[in-house]
C-alpha cells in the first residue's frame, strides 16, 4: 500500500513448524514493513534517505468451535428442563446432542433423567436414538478442541471478545450479520448470521433465526422458545476461571415446544469467518533503519 508520505508492505507466510504449502494448525507469520521517505533536513543526516519499521506477529484462525453437533454440552452439571415433544435437536449425519466431560460423567446421566419416553425421537441423527455422543475423547485428544477445555483460553476468549463484537440492537427487526455479545443476558427474537456469545439469562423467543453458532457460556439459564431455530451449532457450558483452573457450574438450559436446533456445518463454517485471529507472538524487528 503506498499513501502520500509513505507506504508499506505486508507479507504472509506459513509457521516454520509447518512446510511452506501445508498449514494444518491454521498459523500464519505477518510481517509489515512500514517506509517513510527522509524528513529531516540536515547536512550531518545527508545519507538518511528512508526510515524502515518493521513488524512480525504470529496469528492463528481460531477454528475451536467448528463443533460437530446441534448441541453441545461441556460440564458436568446439567440442569435441563425438555418440555412437550415436538421440538428437534437434529444432527443429520452427526450426532444430535454431544457430552464434553470434564470431571465426572454426570451430564449425560442427568440428561437421560429429564428425558421422556415421548422426547427420544426430538433427538435425531447418527446413531440410534437418542442421537448422542460422548465426545470428550475427541475433545481432549484434537488440539484444536482441547483449548476449550482450558481456563487459559476462557480468559483470553473473555477479555477480547468486548473488543470485536457488536451488541445487539435492543429495536428493530431487521436480519443482522456478525459477532454479538450479550455479556448480561437478554432476548433474542430477530433474525441474525454469524456467532452470538452470551452470559447470564437469555431467552431465544419467536421470530429468532440464528444461522451460525450460539455459544452460552453460563451464569444463567438458557431458554429456547416457541418457533425460534438456529441452523449451525450450539455450544453450552458454565465455567468458572476465576481461581486460574477449570471448575464447572451448573448449566441451566431449557427446550421448548417447537424449538429447532439444526445441525449445519456450512453455517459453523460461515460463521466462523467472523472470529478474528488469535495473536500469538509480536514482535519489533527493528524500529527504524537507514538507507543509502
Amino acid at each position: 500500500y503506498e499513501g502520500q508520505n509513505g507506504f508499506f508492505m505486508l507479507r504472509f507466510t506459513n509457521n516454520p513448524e509447518e512446510s511452506l504449502f501445508e498449514d494444518r494448525d491454521q498459523v500464519v507469520v505477518a510481517r509489515s514493513m512500514g517506509v517513510v521517505p527522509e524528513r529531516v533536513s540536515d547536512p550531518a543526516l545527508s545519507r538518511i534517505k528512508n526510515h524502515v519499521y518493521l513488524i512480525e506477529a504470529k496469528l492463528r484462525k481460531e477454528t475451536s468451535f467448528r463443533l460437530s453437533s446441534a448441541l453441545t454440552i461441556a460440564g458436568d452439571l446439567l440442569d435441563i428442563r425438555l418440555e412437550g415433544s415436538d421440538f428437534l435437536v437434529e444432527g443429520s449425519e452427526e450426532a444430535g446432542i454431544s457430552f464434553v466431560t470434564i470431571q465426572l460423567p454426570s451430564a449425560q446421566e442427568l440428561f437421560h433423567q429429564a428425558l421422556q419416553p415421548d422426547q427420544i425421537g426430538c433427538f435425531s441423527g447418527a446413531g440410534e436414538l437418542p442421537s448422542q455422543l460422548d465426545a470428550t475423547e475427541k475433545f481432549t485428544g484434537e488440539k484444536r478442541l482441547s483449548r476449550l477445555l482450558t481456563s487459559e483460553f476462557w480468559t483470553h476468549f473473555e477479555a477480547n471478545l468486548p473488543d470485536f463484537a457488536e451488541a445487539i440492537p435492543a429495536s428493530g427487526s431487521s436480519a443482522l450479520d456478525g459477532l454479538f455479545f450479550m455479556p448480561e443476558g437478554g432476548v433474542i427474537n430477530k433474525p441474525i448470521s454469524g456467532i452470538v456469545v452470551a452470559i447470564g439469562d437469555v431467552e431465544i423467543s419467536d421470530g429468532a433465526e440464528i444461522d451460525g453458532l450460539l455459544l452460552h457460556l453460563g451464569r444463567g439459564r438458557l431458554v429456547f422458545k416457541g418457533n425460534s431455530i438456529v441452523s449451525g451449532a450450539v455450544w453450552v457450558s458454565s465455567f468458572d476461571t476465576s481461581g486460574g483452573n477449570l471448575v464447572c457450574d451448573e448449566i441451566q438450559l431449557t427446550l421448548s415446544e417447537n424449538t429447532q436446533l439444526i445441525y449445519d456445518s456450512d453455517s459453523v463454517d460461515r460463521a466462523l469467518q467472523y472470529l478474528p485471529a488469535t495473536q500469538l507472538e509480536w514482535r519489533v524487528i527493528f524500529p527504524e533503519m537507514s538507507l543509502d
